[in-house]
Formats: C-alpha cells, structure tokens, sequence
C-alpha cells in the first residue's frame, strides 16, 4: 500500500489542500502534511505542472504547483489568495510507481468552506451566512479530471506520444473523465469522495511499474461546461456572495500492491479521516438536569456552597452573581450555555482577586461565564478561576465550557490570569484535571505577566484542550504557560487542539505556548493546535531536550523563526485547523 498525503492548496480567497488515506498489504506510506516517510516495496513519486488562467492569459503559480518528481514534503498544488469569476486552472499530475505494480485511487475529504468575512456586496447579493464554515464558494468553485494519458491503452502499455501529459484533455474517448457526473461544483466533486485511477473492477489494469501516467485537474471560478472534446469556464454565474470566502480540502492518492491482491476495490477504501477540529466548541455544553440545588439571578453563590454536601450540584440561572471560593467536592454549573444564555459571575468590589477560587479535589466549574468588565484586580496571582492546593495535592478539577474575559490588573504587583493552577512550589501536584472547550478572551496586566492560562506547580495528567485564548497582554505572558521558578515535573500534560493565535502577546512573535526551562518537558505534548509561536524557555533558551511540538499550525509555512529554544515542530500543518 502507498498513501500519499499531499499538500493541496485549493482555490479561493485563502484557500488550502492537504491529503491522506489508509491501506493494507505490503506498503510504503509517505506523508506530506506530517512530512513523514515510511519506507516499503511500493513507491510512488509525484511530480506536479500548475498553470493559471485570467483574462484568457497565462499568469502563471507563482511558488507552488510545480515540483519534479519525487517524495512529497510541503508542496500545493494551488495556493491562489485572490481567484476571481471567469479565473481557471490546470494541475498535471504524474505518478510513478517505482518497482512493483498497484492498484490505485484518489480519495477526497475533509473539505471547508469558510465564510471568512461577511462583506457589503456579499450581504448585497443576498448573503447572511453567520456560520463561519457555511461560505459560498465550493458551491461556485468547479472540478474536473481525467487520465491525461493520450491513449485508450490506459494506465499500461500505453504509446507515448505527444498528447500523454500535455496539460489539455483530449476527449473522453482518448482520455476517460474521473467523475461520474464529469464535471461539477467542490461542494459534490471533492468532499468526501474516492474516485478509482486503477483496480479490479475493469478499466486499464494496474499502474506498472517504473512507468509515469498522468492526471489532469482543472477548475473554473464559475460554470464548467464539458463539450466534445473541449472545457470552457464561464465566470459571469460567480456572484459576490462568493467574495473573501475560501476553500479547502484533503486529498489523498492511495496505492497498494497488485500482485496477490486481484479483488482490490477502491470503494472499499474508509473514508478519509478528518483534520482534528480546534478551538471551544460551547454549542456541546449538556445543560444539567440533576441540580441538588438552583439559584436565581443575583442569589449568593458563596452561601449555597457553604451549606452544600460534598458533591452536591449547585446550578445557576441566568443571572448575576458575584466571586466565590470551592473548598469541598462540588459541580458549580451555568443552567443555560454561556454562548446563548449567562450566568455570569462578577467582581462585588475592586479588591477582588479571583472570581472562582477552587481549594479541592473533585470540582467541577462549568457553563459559567465569568466577566471582570469595569473592575480591576489587584492580587499578586489575580485570576479568573484559580486552582490552588490548601495543604496537599488535588486530583479531578475539570474547569470547562466557560467564558473568562476582560480581566485588568494595573497594580504594580498584579500578574493577570483567565484560568491558573498555582501551587507555590510547595511540592503538591494538580492530577487528572482538565482545562477544556473554554472561551478567555482580553486579560491583561500592565506591570507583570498577563496568561491565558497558567499552570505554576506538577501536573499529572492535565489536559489543555479545545480552548480559544485571544487577545492577552502585559509586560511578559503568553496564551498558554508552563511555568515555574523552580524545577517541576509534567507528566502527561497535553496541549492540544487549541486556538491561541489572535492578539497574543510577544516581542518578536505571539507567545501562543510557553514551556518554562523549569518544566520537565518530557511529559509534555503541543499537538494540533493553530498557534502563532512558541517559547521553550525564557530569556535563554532551555538546555533540555526538545518540546514535542509536532502537527500544529504556525500562521505559515515556515514555522522555523515562529519557536525559541529547543522545539520539535516538524512534521507541521501547512494550513490552519478548521475552529469548532
């Protein structure tokens, strides 16, 4: 089996491809998103030829969609940023299978199709989209691909001549069209979708070994009309509803030895896996139904955790309400989502320092939305919601699906946090908890630190995930810290799946993820995450090794001046996660 994850950046305003699959028998996988190279007896190369049409005049790919022949790292085939109607393009694609001879497939999947900004003339032409992924141009995006091959003798055998891989379809007699319908929008023709090059089914037979075919694609901003033997774009159907939207999508061509293999199908291919998601999704908050007791708009939260039994669920309805400290096994929980409803809770006076302070094992916080609008913190650990240890270690504290935001600390000693677990350094450990799918959004501090999220002390098993952080500030910080002035340990810390990159403090790039010297990095992952930077280390880089970093985004293809210190970012994505 050969699968072959490329890089394939579709068109639109912002638009990107990646490509993968799976397989069996005895294979070689080759990975360019993860840019990783599994070695075996079926090898495929692939090469690429980008052209790119306006106004009926070549333009051309600028740098990308043109490689030889080879194994894939980080190459598009289209990075367009600014398509426009009547735009067209043309990818010819070879593949080589070197040795043995495979069946083959190309399998389409995890597609996008964001909205991005919502412009005058899209609302103009009709367009309200709010939902961020529900965009309008795979709708008016149009495909189609076909065996550039130049003859009917198909994948083997065949006579080279001079149409075999010259970029021009030449009829569907010579060379058969890979879509059932021909031709049609992204929105049918890419998502989810395995078109077969080669199998037992019938056709041409297997990709032979050490001999190049080829595979034309083209797309059209517009209608797509398919006649005889000819392809025209027609742009003047592509409306403004389109305009700053963009299009992505994976795709994934898959090879897998012929040989003892004769009954391989390609619709028996799984479909592609999606790209991991990031970012809060608040939408998945379960409201709860089994309060031990409710609370109305401006009750006393502090009174009713007092009086509380151990694990009693204390709910709140939508309200305001003000600080309060969790010093026994409880679930404080929001009757409404924080996205749509609020209880939210608020400073009673300035010399407020956390707005939940939580001091015990086996607490839940959720569905809260906690605002520090028009009060300012003064507290050397100010936060939103603190986790401090009160003379041991705490195990099962999960702070999820909440909003913290707007949190100012101007006192000369004030470090601000959204969400901070802080031990001291006295030796306890924060176990099994989990920071996740919470929104925290414009803490800032004007003389120390300013963090989304903090962590000074061990962890053991703690779980960072699923969070947007946005615009956080102050003399020093970051959107995610490990941090501690002395040596602590880590183990089974996870960052991941996060939406750190908006407004993030940093003086040379945003700090999205902090990972202290002090910290045993070890035990820590950063994997899947849409990030600006991040930092192993503080004003010297750590001497430790590397920080496994892997298979997030950076903001651009070049994540090697986006880190400090000793870092392991490849293999990386080379387009943004796509935000719950």
């Amino acid at each position: 089996m050969k699968k072959i994850l490329l890089s394939l950046a579709a068109v639109g305003a912002v638009a990107g491809v990646a490509i993968a699959s799976s397989g069996a028998f005895f294979s070689d996988t080759e990975t360019s998103v993860d840019n990783t190279f599994q070695a075996g007896a079926v090898d495929v190369k692939i090469d690429s030829q980008c052209h790119y049409f306006q106004d009926g005049s070549e333009v051309g790919c600028n740098d990308f969609g043109t490689w030889t022949s080879g194994d894939l790292s980080q190459e598009k085939f289209f990075s367009f940023a600014d398509v426009k109607p009547g735009d067209w393009g043309e990818n010819t694609i070879s593949l080589t299978v070197e040795n043995n001879p495979a069946w083959a497939c190309m399998q389409i999947g995890n597609m996008t199709n964001n909205e991005n900004t919502l412009t005058d003339p899209e609302q103009q032409a009709g367009d309200t989209t709010s939902d961020p992924n529900g965009g309008e141009l795979a709708q008016n995006l149009h495909f189609t691909a076909w065996l550039d091959q130049g003859t009917t003798a198909g994948w083997q055998g065949h006579n080279v001549d001079s149409h075999e891989g010259d970029n021009i379809w030449d009829g569907p007699t010579d060379e058969p069209l890979l879509f059932s319908n021909q031709e049609g929008p992204a929105s049918d023709v890419l998502g989810g979708k395995t078109y077969t090059l080669a199998d037992a089914s019938g056709g041409f037979g297997p990709l032979q070994g050490n001999v190049t075919n080829y595979i034309g694609l083209q797309w059209c901003a517009g209608d797509m009309t398919i006649s005889g033997s000819t392809i025209t774009c027609d742009g003047s159907t592509m409306g403004n509803e389109s305009q700053t939207d963009s299009l992505t999508a994976d795709v994934s061509f898959y090879a897998v030895q012929s040989r003892n293999n004769a009954g391989f199908l390609c619709s028996s291919l799984p479909p592609l896996a999606e790209r991991p998601l990031v970012g809060a999704k608040l939408a998945d908050y379960q409201t709860p139904n089994d309060c031990t007791n409710t609370l109305t708009n401006g009750a006393d939260v502090q009174a009713a955790i007092n009086t509380a039994n151990n694990n009693d669920k204390i709910c709140l309805d939508d309200g305001t309400y003000h600080e309060f400290v969790v010093n026994k096994p409880l679930t404080i929980a929001g009757l409404t989502n924080p996205n749509t409803g609020s209880a939210k809770i608020v400073p009673s006076g300035p010399g407020v320092t956390e707005l939940a302070y939580v001091t015990s094992s086996d607490v839940t916080i959720e569905g809260l939305h906690f605002d520090g609008t028009s009060t300012i913190f003064t507290g050397n650990q100010a936060a939103g919601i603190q986790v401090s240890p009160n003379g041991g270690a705490i195990n099962n504290v999960h702070i999820q699906y909440n909003i913290v935001e707007n949190l100012a600390a101007t006192n000369p000693n004030a470090a601000n946090k959204g969400i901070q677990w802080h031990d001291g350094n006295s030796g306890n450990s924060l176990t099994n908890s989990s920071f996740t799918n919470n929104v925290i959004n414009n803490i800032t501090s004007t003389s120390k630190g300013g963090y989304g999220v903090q962590t000074v002390g061990d962890t053991d098993g703690l779980d960072i995930s699923y969070n947007t952080i946005s615009n956080i500030s102050g003399a020093w910080g970051a959107g995610i810290a490990l941090d501690s002035n002395a040596v602590v340990n880590n183990t089974n810390t996870s960052i991941n799946h996060n939406q750190v990159v908006t407004g993030i403090w940093g003086p040379t790039f945003p700090v999205s993820v902090q990972v202290e010297h002090n910290i045993d990095q070890t035990g820590v992952v950063v994997n899947y995450n849409n990030l600006g930077g991040l930092v192993h280390g503080s004003g010297t880089a750590a001497s430790a090794p590397d920080v496994n970093a892997e298979n997030n985004w950076w903001g651009d293809t070049s994540p090697a001046d986006n880190v400090f210190g000793p870092v392991d970012y490849a293999p990386f994505a080379t387009s943004p996660f796509t935000l719950n």
